[in-house]
Order: C-alpha cells, then sequence, then structure tokens
C-alpha cells in the first residue's frame, strides 16, 4: 500500500476523486479480464469433453472394422494365413 499526499485544499480533493477514478477503471477492467478468462476456460473444457467422446467413437468405429492400436497408430489387423501352404 503506497499513501499519497496531495495537499489541501479543492486541488487536492480533485486529485483524490481522480485517483479513485482510475482505481474503479482498473478493478472493472481486471474483473472483465477475468470474466473473460473464465468463459475462455469453460469453452475449453466443453471442447475437451467434446474431443474425448468424438475420440471414443471413432476409436469404436476402427475397432469394428478391424483395426487396433500400435503405437499409438491405428493399424488394419493382418489376415491369418493359418492353414495356408506358404510356398507355391
Amino acid at each position: 500500500m503506497v499513501s499519497q499526499y496531495f495537499g489541501t485544499g479543492y486541488a487536492a480533493h480533485l486529485m483524490q476523486l481522480f485517483d479513485e477514478y482510475e482505481r474503479q477503471e482498473v478493478q472493472e477492467k481486471r474483473k472483465a479480464w477475468q470474466a473473460t478468462v473464465d468463459a475462455e476456460n469453460e469453452l475449453d473444457a466443453r471442447l475437451d469433453e467434446v474431443r474425448e467422446g468424438v475420440n471414443a467413437i471413432i476409436a469404436a468405429a476402427l475397432l469394428v472394422n478391424g483395426y487396433h492400436q500400435h503405437k499409438r497408430q491405428w493399424r488394419k489387423k493382418r489376415a491369418s494365413n493359418r492353414g495356408a501352404t506358404g510356398s507355391v
């Protein structure tokens, strides 16, 4: 906290009013900024939920269609050749 002495009289009173106005303006800007940050954080959280849902749907569709994950990459499963002759 910093105290400033503006003197006495009408000029000092005007300086005090101006100082209070500036403080209120800064406080309003902080509140507006915090509201913006809060709204963006909520939007990010919602987008994360949507992304997780989409990833789950994609993973299910790939698994149903014969894909598997190998080192975090989706790959088509190989057909097994059991019972094949192996040489031509």
